[in-house]
């Protein structure tokens, strides 16, 4: 209600969700995959965007092991959109890290096309 007791209905225009994929992809390349994640399903038009981010940032800063990380990395590399090439892998490593599973990751990149 407004100072006059008046039901006042405010309208949230969605200005994110009229900008280009290209450009959100941008957005949220700059991002860990895991928040870029995270973000893409706060909205319905976004819930399956971030399967085609072609800019790949996994750090394991948010998981309290190695084994966690690696099922969040298994389950983002499974469920992306396999048309779409990867044009950067960056892997953030706080610790012990796994030759085998960072050779994965790499093969991964290497068959979408990695650019760098």
């Amino acid at each position: 209600m407004d100072s006059n007791g008046n039901n006042v209905r405010r309208v949230v225009e969605d200005r994110l969700s009229s900008l280009p994929d290209e450009l959100i992809h941008k957005i949220l390349s700059c991002f860990d995959i895991k928040f870029a994640v995270q973000t893409c399903l706060l909205s319905l038009k976004w819930k399956l965007l971030w399967t085609s981010i072609p800019c790949l940032n996994f750090s394991t800063d948010h998981f309290r092991d190695l084994q966690k990380f690696a099922k969040f990395v298994k389950h983002v590399l499974s469920h992306r959109n396999h048309q779409i090439e990867v044009s950067s892998v960056k892997l953030n490593f706080r610790g012990a890290y796994n030759q085998v599973f960072v050779k994965k990751i790499a093969d991964y990149a290497f068959s979408h096309n990695v650019q760098e």
